[in-house]
């Protein structure tokens, strides 16, 4: 029992903690126009970042 309630403590207090994960952000600038080899490049490096950062990171796209 008293394991049981150091872990329940422990849990409680650290669940703060480690359920904020840091926001970050990407401004990628793209010279080029969306039907081109370049910018579905730049789209994809954006789906996969965000895909494996579990949203804690954001990428957009800045055409120029």
């Amino acid at each position: 029992m008293k394991r049981f309630l150091i872990i329940f403590i422990a849990v409680l207090f650290l669940s703060p903690v480690l359920a904020h994960a840091k926001q970050y952000k990407i401004d990628l600038g793209i010279a080029t126009t969306p039907n081109t080899f370049h910018y579905k490049a730049a789209e994809k490096f954006k789906n996969i970042v965000e895909k494996k950062s579990d949203g804690n990171i954001k990428v957009v796209i800045h055409r120029y």
